[in-house]
């Protein structure tokens, strides 16, 4: 076959692909085997990390959950309120740090859990809807006006409205084992259901740590209750075995409020 011939193979082949919906698929097929791991945009393994974050959960806990779940090793500079501003501006200045959802991607990357590029757009959606939430948490949170009376009406009211939008978002499952069907995202677990899960928690430990005049029984506030979809997947990823061994360890901080309420 002539080099001319096999152009016009190969040229016809791809408009085969293109027309026929299997480009995207063959697309994939040969990330993988050139990359060995799955996603739009894989890197090669990280050796280590070190996380300079509050020594606290907060947006640092879902880079944990990722990295504990996948063995990637870690250290933390834990800072405090009265450390963190002269070491942040010194971060940005020598471009050391980076904030947010772009250090969760990018480990997910290095361990085959980016999104796929056809879902790029997609996963993104539903990492702003997530830190949206958050943001709702955060607001009261760190409010120094918080009060039992905002914490009562944000567990009522606000939290109800933006779970009942991931409830709609989660498959169904069958079982109470996870499967590939059981993720945020197509089908296949990525970064953005570690960010998911670490905001669920949040909320779930919020609902029940126990205020100045609360009874006992505010321990057992379960915000998942009316979500059955949202439980089982809360439940099926904190039911991962690297996962569970992470929580019962000494290396994850306990929940806390910035401020205790005002009457």
């Amino acid at each position: 076959m002539s080099a001319a011939t096999l152009v016009v193979v190969l040229i016809a082949s791809l408009i085969a692909l293109h027309y026929t919906g299997h480009e995207a698929l063959v697309s994939k097929t040969v990330s993988r085997l050139v990359h060995g791991k799955a996603g739009c945009f894989p890197i090669k393994d990280i050796k280590h990390v070190k996380l300079h974050y509050f020594a606290g959960r907060g947006r640092g806990e879902a880079m944990r959950l990722l990295m504990n779940d996948y063995n990637i090793s870690y250290s933390e500079m834990g800072y405090t309120r009265e450390t963190w501003p002269n070491a942040k501006q010194e971060g940005l200045k020598s471009g050391l740090y980076l904030f947010g959802q772009v250090i969760l991607r990018y480990l997910g990357r290095s361990v085959g859990l980016d999104c796929e590029c056809d879902e790029l757009d997609y996963c993104n959606m539903i990492a702003a809807g997530i830190e949206d939430m958050g943001k709702q948490l955060s607001k009261i949170m760190y409010d120094p006006s918080f009060s039992v009376a905002m914490r009562d009406e944000y567990l009522k009211s606000t939290l109800p409205t933006w779970l009942g939008y991931f409830e709609r978002l989660i498959p169904s499952q069958s079982t109470n084992s996870q499967k590939q069907s059981d993720y945020i995202i197509h089908g296949h677990l990525t970064w953005v259901d570690y960010l998911l899960v670490a905001a669920l928690d949040a909320n779930i430990e919020f609902g029940q740590f126990l205020l100045p005049g609360d009874s006992p029984d505010q321990a057992k506030t379960d915000v998942l209750k009316p979500f059955p979809k949202l439980a089982q997947y809360y439940n099926s990823m904190f039911n991962r075995p690297a996962v569970i061994d992470y929580l019962k360890s000494d290396k994850r901080y306990p929940f806390k409020l910035p401020y205790m309420p005002k009457k």
